[in-house]
């Protein structure tokens, strides 16, 4: 089947309407929080995980 061919609208919505303003404001800002909170949680981890070896090594000594 060629491109040509293909008829079906590739969203769900109404054909030939776009979203409403507000629900792609809503859609982005959910996308942008969770962007944040994974950064913030992998730098953290990352922090607690790589000076967890150097905080042992200088307890023992």
């Amino acid at each position: 089947m060629s491109s040509a061919e293909h008829t079906e609208p590739l969203t769900k919505g109404a054909p030939g309407r776009s979203p409403s303003p507000v629900r792609q404001l809503a859609a982005a800002s959910v996308g942008d929080a969770v962007e944040w909170y994974d950064w913030f949680s992998c730098t953290h981890a990352q922090e607690v995980y790589l000076s967890a070896p150097y905080l042992h090594r200088c307890r023992s000594a």
